[in-house]
């Protein structure tokens, strides 16, 4: 009877810790929090006050093409134009300060500097029937994507950021009064901006600004200041296929969880055969994560998938423990109480099966509604 109860008490226990583990990794408690000494890109959205005296220089972007996306290192290849028009006020400024415009523009989010390139397609801008300026650019480089979201994969919305900017080395065009906006209506996506794996969602072109507090101290910069860049950034997005994923990466994990939710139909006293089945579905398990888990860089969270796996983790281990259980209890049992005892075993078959089954079905749905923070 004591025995009994210390086995009752400790399965209480180990259930207690697994739900309070799932609640901690539900409500981000075991998320780390990244560093916040640094510069950082803030939508503008009306939420930055401008000088009354802002120069406004309007930036479009064509992206002809993308390609190279490397998932491991979060980076991927882009080329395209950029053309940049300004007011006569923004043009009095350069031709006071001797800024050739082949020095105007540079790319903010570059995953090496040595493989960009801005080219400007004239010596001079181009005056346009309204007064304005504008300069055209040819550019080519491997840009950053740092940040991407696999929370949700295999089902994620994925973006890769074009950041570009005034240059940041010449003080004329960064004195805090000089302010990009986006050309929403010109910027655009070419013929070859397909990345394999992935279906094209869209784009969309925004403000932002680079803020960056510089500490006191050093050179040129006796006080603490807070710095602010202009900044326009052509995101583009793309999308995972459903039916690719599902029947990629979900479908040999259904299979394997059918054979495992109905290995209690078996009969209890084929206990050989009922202990080889969930023992052998979480070797495939393992099996099947690992390979999923090489199209992701590491990440310092659970994706959609991991989640289900470890839902799936949990229910072969908890159908193997029936079994055990099971086995033990019918080859204890005396032989005239074997029809009893197989019998209950039948029963707890069931309630294990249908109430794995719910859970398995309730807590995918959850994680997906509710993704880990």
């Amino acid at each position: 009877m004591i025995r009994r109860r210390l086995k009752n008490l400790a399965l209480i226990v180990v259930v207690l810790a697994f739900l309070a583990l799932i609640w901690a990794n539900r409500t981000g408690k075991f998320e780390l929090h990244a560093y916040q000494d640094k510069g950082a890109l803030v939508p503008v959205a009306g939420k930055v006050v401008w000088p009354a005296k802002t120069v406004s220089v309007t930036l479009g972007t064509y992206v002809q093409k993308i390609y190279n996306f490397q998932v491991q290192s979060q980076s991927f290849c882009a080329e395209g134009w950029v053309w940049l028009v300004w007011s006569q006020d923004f043009q009095d400024r350069l031709t006071a300060a001797s800024v050739p415009v082949a020095n105007l523009l540079d790319a903010m989010n570059l995953e090496r500097t040595s493989n960009f390139a801005v080219t400007a397609t004239s010596d001079q801008p181009t005056r346009l029937p309204d007064g304005r300026y504008c300069q055209v650019f040819d550019f080519y480089g491997t840009f950053s994507a740092n940040g991407l979201d696999f929370r949700r994969f295999p089902f994620e919305t994925i973006r890769f950021p074009l950041t570009f900017g005034l240059n940041p080395e010449i003080p004329a065009l960064n004195t805090g009064d000089v302010r990009l906006v986006p050309d929403s209506t010109r910027s655009a996506l070419g013929e070859s901006t397909e990345v394999p794996g992935y279906v094209l969602a869209g784009r969309q072109i925004t403000a932002l600004t680079y803020q960056r507090a510089i500490p006191a101290g050093l050179p040129g910069n006796q006080a603490a200041t807070d710095t602010r860049f202009s900044r326009v950034q052509m995101d583009v997005s793309y999308a995972t296929s459903v039916i690719s994923a599902f029947l990629q990466l979900f479908l040999p994990l259904a299979v394997v969880m059918a054979v495992v939710l109905l290995a209690p139909n078996l009969a209890g006293s084929l206990w050989d055969v009922r202990i080889a089945l969930p023992s052998t579905a979480l070797l495939t398990l393992i099996f099947l994560q690992q390979g999923y888990r090489t199209q992701l860089p590491s990440l310092p969270y659970l994706t959609f998938i991991d989640q289900i796996y470890t839902l799936c983790y949990a229910t072969a281990l908890a159908i193997f423990s029936l079994f055990v259980w099971s086995s033990n209890r019918l080859d204890l049992a005396p032989e005239h109480h074997r029809r009893a005892v197989i019998q209950q075993i039948n029963r707890m078959d069931h309630r294990f099966q249908v109430g794995l089954t719910t859970a398995l079905i309730v807590l995918t749905t959850l994680a997906w509604f509710f993704p880990v923070r």
